[in-house]
């Protein structure tokens, strides 16, 4: 699969295919520059922000992670770390 390649459009980040078919509709306030693969070369995955939150996304389209947390990055093999901070107790 072809990787993504980021473009802007009206201050938001959108993601095209070598075709340059548009994957992600531009609507990111922030995202990765590259996709990492997993091991075997077949799914590629990247990071993105929107309204301060990150989530994964993939280079089919997907929404892997959804956007509501407060970091997450892509480990490897499909996996991902992503945190969430605790709320303060009154």
């Amino acid at each position: 699969m072809a990787r993504l390649t980021e473009f802007e459009h009206k201050g938001k980040i959108g993601y095209k295919n070598e075709n340059k078919q548009i994957i992600f509709e531009p609507q990111f306030d922030s995202g990765c520059h590259s996709f990492g693969s997993d091991n075997w070369g077949e799914l590629a995955y990247g990071r993105v922000m929107k309204h301060n939150k990150w989530g994964i996304i993939r280079e089919d389209g997907t929404i892997v992670v959804p956007l509501e947390y407060d970091d997450a990055t892509v480990l490897f093999d499909g996996l991902f770390a992503i945190k969430k901070a605790a709320k303060d107790k009154l």
